[in-house]
């Protein structure tokens, strides 16, 4: 799997378009994120979010947090925590950077990743 381009607004995923916020989950699956409001996703990630993620398909070892173009959304520290005690390595940046960072690991090939990618601000 690849995310073969982002911009503000849109997401392509292996050479389908979304125009909503995605979660990816571990065993390739793709969604549109279940939380928010609207066409686009609330700027708050919640704990719910990212546990509910990493229980869909395979267990990730990495869970990488899309924040938006310009880090508009929040992580739940809630989540941060949770993902540490249940040894999911949870990395949140610009959604740019995480689309960078979930195709250079996906090329690796190393580790089972999902992600969660906030689409606008």
């Amino acid at each position: 799997m690849r995310i073969d381009s982002f911009k503000f607004g849109a997401i392509e995923i292996d050479g389908k378009r979304y125009g909503k916020d995605v979660a990816i989950d571990a065993s390739g699956g793709i969604d549109k994120r279940r939380e928010g409001f609207l066409k686009f996703g609330s700027h708050n990630i919640t704990r719910e979010e990212i546990e509910d993620l990493s229980h869909r398909g395979e267990k990730p070892d990495l869970l990488i947090v899309g924040l938006g173009t310009s880090c508009a959304a929040k992580l739940d520290p809630a989540a941060e925590k949770w993902a540490g005690e249940a040894g999911v390595e949870l990395v949140a940046a610009s959604s740019p950077e995480a689309v960078e960072r979930f195709n250079r690991e996906q090329e690796k090939g190393q580790r089972k990743v999902a992600a969660l990618i906030h689409i606008t601000c």
